[in-house]
C-alpha cells in the first residue's frame, strides 16, 4: 500500500500496530513517527506511539503521547484508559481513576474500563466500589475471567474467602491456563489453612508461567511453614523480584554462598521489615562460630545498641536510606557479601 501512495499514514500506524504485536518495539516506533510526520493531527498514531513507549519503558513519553491523542480528540476513550492503566503504573492511583472514569464516560460498557477501574479501587481500599465494577464488568461479559480473578482478590482483602474461592475458581473455569488466578487461589487455599492445597496452586500457576515471582515467593513462605527449609529457602531468593520488596543491592565483592570464612571479612545487609530483621540476626552466632577476621552488620538505628550488646565481635553499621544506601569504603578489606535474608539458605 505504501508503495503505491508513500505518504499513506494510516498503513505506516497498521504497519506500527502489527510491529508491536510481534514484539519489534523499536520498529513499531519508527512507523507510527512516519505515521505522524505525514499526518500530524492523527490521534489515534499518537495513542498507538504511547503504548509502544510504554512497552519500551518510556513512561513519561507514553503519557505525553497519550494527552496529546486527547487534545486532538478529547472523545477518545481507549486513550483515556491507556492514560490510566500508566498512571496506575507510575503509583498515581487518583490520576489513574480519573482516566478510567472519564473513558466510562464516553463508553459505559466496556467491561475493560470497568475492570481497570476497580482494580485502582481496590488498590486504594474502596472495596465497595471496586466489587462494583468488576460486577459491571461481568454482567456486560460474563466469560471475562480477569474480572473473576481480581473479584476474588477483592473478597480476598475483606476476608470472604468463600466468595474469593468461588471466583477464582470460575476465572479458572473459563481459561483454565491463566497463572494468576492459580496464584490468587493459592493464596486463599494458604488463608484458609489449607497449605497442600496452596502449594499445589503455586506449581501449577509457576507450571504455567516458571518466572512468576508472586507466586514463588509465596510458594516459599508456605515451604517454610511446614518445614521443607531447603526449599523454601531456595525460593526465598525469589523475594527480590517482588514489586514492593526492598531491591537488592549490588556490591563489587563476591556474594557470600557458604564459604569458609576463617580469616575473612563478611558484609551483611539488612532489608524488610524490622522483625525479619532480629530473626535473620538469629544466625549470627554461626557465622561468628567460624572465626571470621570480621563480620560487618548493617541495621536499622533503634537496634544499634542492641546488636552491639549481643554481638560485641560485630561492627555494626548503622542502615542509611533506601536512595542512599551505605557504600561501606571505610572498610577497604571486604571479602564477601550477603543479605541478611539469604543467611539462612545456607545456615
Amino acid at each position: 500500500a505504501i508503495f503505491l501512495k508513500p505518504d499513506f499514514a494510516e498503513a505506516y500506524n497498521n504497519i506500527g500496530i502489527t510491529f508491536r504485536e510481534v514484539g519489534k518495539l523499536e520498529k513499531s516506533v519508527l512507523n507510527f513517527e512516519k505515521a505522524l510526520k505525514i499526518k500530524p493531527n492523527f490521534a489515534e498514531a499518537f495513542c498507538n506511539l504511547g503504548l509502544s513507549l510504554y512497552d519500551t519503558g518510556n513512561i513519561e513519553g507514553a503519557v505525553s503521547h497519550y494527552q496529546k491523542a486527547l487534545k486532538l480528540n478529547p472523545d477518545y476513550a481507549e486513550a483515556y484508559n491507556h492514560l490510566g492503566i500508566t498512571y496506575r503504573y507510575l503509583g498515581q492511583l487518583n490520576k489513574a481513576i480519573t482516566s478510567f472514569q472519564k473513558a466510562l464516560l464516553i463508553d459505559p460498557d466496556n467491561y475493560d474500563f470497568h475492570n481497570n477501574l476497580g482494580s485502582v479501587l481496590n488498590e486504594l481500599g474502596q472495596f465497595e466500589s471496586a466489587i462494583y465494577n468488576f460486577k459491571k464488568a461481568l454482567s456486560i461479559n460474563p466469560n471475562f475471567s480477569e474480572a473473576y480473578c481480581n473479584l476474588g482478590v477483592t473478597f480476598k482483602n475483606i476476608g470472604h474467602l468463600d466468595s474469593a474461592f468461588q471466583c477464582q475458581k470460575r476465572a479458572l473455569e473459563i481459561k483454565p491456563k491463566f497463572s494468576v488466578a492459580h496464584y490468587n487461589l493459592g493464596i486463599v487455599f494458604k488463608d484458609s489453612g489449607r497449605l497442600d492445597e496452596a502449594i499445589r496452586s503455586y506449581e501449577q500457576a509457576l507450571f504455567i508461567d516458571p518466572e512468576c515471582a508472586d507466586a514463588r515467593w509465596n510458594l516459599s513462605l508456605v515451604q517454610l511453614l511446614i518445614g521443607n527449609f531447603k526449599r523454601g529457602w531456595e525460593n526465598y531468593e525469589w523475594r527480590w523480584k517482588i514489586k514492593d520488596h526492598d531491591p537488592e543491592r549490588y556490591y563489587p565483592q563476591a556474594k557470600w554462598e557458604g564459604q569458609l570464612l576463617k580469616g575473612k571479612t563478611l558484609l551483611i545487609y539488612t532489608e524488610q521489615g524490622r522483625g525479619d530483621e532480629v530473626m535473620f540476626c538469629s544466625c549470627l552466632p554461626d557465622l561468628i562460630s567460624q572465626e571470621p577476621k570480621l563480620i560487618i552488620l548493617e541495621c536499622d538505628h533503634r537496634f544499634k545498641p542492641l546488636l552491639e550488646r549481643s554481638f560485641p565481635g560485630v561492627e555494626i553499621v548503622i542502615k542509611q536510606a533506601l536512595e542512599t544506601p551505605n557504600d561501606f569504603k571505610e572498610f577497604h578489606s571486604i571479602d564477601f557479601q550477603v543479605a541478611i535474608g539469604t543467611l539462612p539458605q545456607f545456615l
